[in-house]
């Protein structure tokens, strides 16, 4: 979209308003799957080493949740966006 020096008109205005506002809904909709699976991930690494692992065990939980973290988010994104392509 080009930038423009006239001032728009009330409709010009509310359509670059919802196309903005679509686009941000696109974008979120992309990344949400990642938002959701770190705070399930980590909600439940918490509570499994908070009540069940001993303070030596919990540095392998913690370091396989980020790994696992990193990993399958980072799978299903390049497989998404193989499939886009």
């Amino acid at each position: 979209m080009e930038l423009q020096d006239k001032p728009l008109d009330p409709q010009e205005s509310l359509k670059l308003i919802q196309q903005f506002i679509a686009g941000t809904r696109n974008n979120i909709r992309k990344s949400a799957f990642g938002f959701v699976f770190w705070g399930i991930l980590i909600a439940v690494a918490a509570l499994i080493v908070s009540v069940f692992i001993s303070p030596v065990n919990q540095l392998l939980l913690v370091g396989g949740s980020f790994l696992l973290g990193y990993l399958l988010p980072g799978i299903l994104l390049v497989r998404k966006r193989n499939e886009e392509c």
